[in-house]
């Protein structure tokens, strides 16, 4: 739409749900409108075509080799359809002109009518164009809502939507009480006595609520969103210095002050890092360390370090630089100069940690790898610290800190295969710039 790709995640009566894959709200677009959408042309539908053969679906590992024979037969009559008359696959006068055809390409000696073809495609359309609706039908549920007194199940709506569809996140067995009562209540007064449904039959009807309508109620619009976002929202380079992230923490570890004319050294505090992940490579490009509170000074500082040549180190100007939406990121010395390195700034959503998932990824790395190792360390939380005297332990000094961190970096962290990539980040950066 407009040159921006999104994915129908849902379909209601009169609505389908959309999720952008470049990022953004999740959004609800009528029939109506669809319809018009459509019809200038301002909307363009495509369907990502599925190799079956080389998709190792879950549900064809259970086919026996009948059924296995029966899909892959009605995959190929439905393609070959399609792929000739994909404007109107259903038309039978058509399907009867190329049925023959398709039979002799795999020996069918025995093939499907006009009619029974028509109706395949008419499955695998309402199935959204996936191979998967060609699959055998699942057998009916033990649950059979059908057989349910109407005022049964309206009380089971009702407790459903009084109980499980709130912000307390009621369990099903507080939905299953509620009824309960409501059936109680209503044989207590009426002739006509209804039967208590099983918590089984509960669980079954809340299974069949919209994942995303639950959530919405259950917690809210924004966890939804973040939740079910489009599965093909994911943050790519192409190339090293196309995207970088910027983001800062505090380090699980106390300092001490340089000992001076025979004064003894005194615990600081935690210090605070500041680092800039170049995305292709997963390069640290710049990790400044401070005892300051983090703010534009210090990443001006992470900024200059990663943009300003070092022999045998990752740095550049990079095109694009995430980071979220605090204040720190408007100081406008650092505004100014991302402007004068025709940088683009890039911000995150409110409460969306995933934005900035990689750089997360490496704070986690550097504490388990090497913080929660060195003397004086606070660890993640007080449960793992424990009886560890962490300022009694500590020793090191902002300087003597710093150098551990870049050593660790150059030596270990560049050097060692990233389980993302498969490969050492550096060799990656090196590879890549000299190409």
């Amino acid at each position: 739409m407009y040159g921006s790709p999104y994915e129908v995640t849902f379909v209601k009566n009169d609505e389908v749900r959309l999720a952008p894959l470049s990022g953004g709200a999740i959004r609800h677009l009528k029939f109506k409108a669809l319809d018009a959408l459509m019809t200038s042309n301002q909307i363009v539908i495509k369907h990502l075509p599925r190799d079956v053969d080389a998709v190792a679906h879950e549900s064809l590992r259970t086919l026996s080799e009948a059924q296995l024979a029966s899909f892959n037969r009605k995959r190929h009559y439905v393609h070959g359809v399609v792929g000739r008359h994909p404007e109107s696959p259903c038309a039978q006068r058509k399907i009867q002109a190329v049925r023959k055809e398709l039979a002799e390409q795999i020996d069918d000696q025995d093939p499907p009518g006009a009619s029974t073809i028509a109706s395949w495609i008419q499955r695998w359309l309402r199935g959204g164009r996936m191979d998967e609706a060609l699959l055998p039908r699942p057998k009916p549920s033990r649950a059979d809502f059908s057989g349910l007194d109407r005022a049964v199940l309206e009380m089971i709506n009702a407790s459903i939507e009084q109980v499980f569809l709130t912000r307390h996140r009621n369990c099903v067995r507080a939905v299953h009480a509620d009824i309960a009562i409501r059936i109680a209540n209503h044989n207590a007064e009426s002739a006509e006595k209804l039967q208590m449904p099983s918590i089984h039959i509960v669980r079954k009807i809340i299974n069949k609520i919209d994942a995303y309508e639950r959530d919405v109620c259950r917690h809210s619009k924004a966890y939804a969103n973040r939740r079910h976002r489009a599965v093909g929202r994911s943050i790519l380079a192409r190339e090293p210095l196309e995207l970088c992230m910027a983001d800062g923490q505090h380090m699980d570890i106390m300092l001490v002050s340089e000992p001076t004319d025979g004064t003894p050294s005194k615990v600081l505090g935690r210090p605070f890092l500041t680092v800039i992940l170049d995305v292709r490579t997963r390069c640290i490009l710049g990790a400044f360390i401070s005892l300051q509170p983090f703010c534009g000074g210090t990443l001006l500082k992470a900024m200059t370090e990663a943009v300003v040549e070092s022999p045998g180190r990752p740095r550049g100007v990079m095109s694009t630089l995430i980071v979220d939406n605090g204040a720190d990121y408007q100081d406008s010395g650092f505004l100014r100069f991302l402007s004068n390195l025709g940088i683009t700034l890039e911000i995150c959503g409110p409460r969306m940690p995933n934005g900035k998932a990689h750089v997360e990824r490496f704070f986690r790395t550097i504490n388990e790898d090497l913080i929660h190792k060195l003397p004086g360390t606070t660890f993640s939380n007080p449960t793992e610290r424990g009886d560890y005297p962490s300022q009694d332990l500590a020793h090191l000094t902002l300087d003597a800190l710093r150098g551990t961190v870049q050593t660790w970096i150059d030596e270990i962290y560049h050097q060692r295969a990233h389980r993302s990539l498969g490969r050492a980040p550096i060799d990656v950066w090196n590879e890549e710039v000299n190409a």
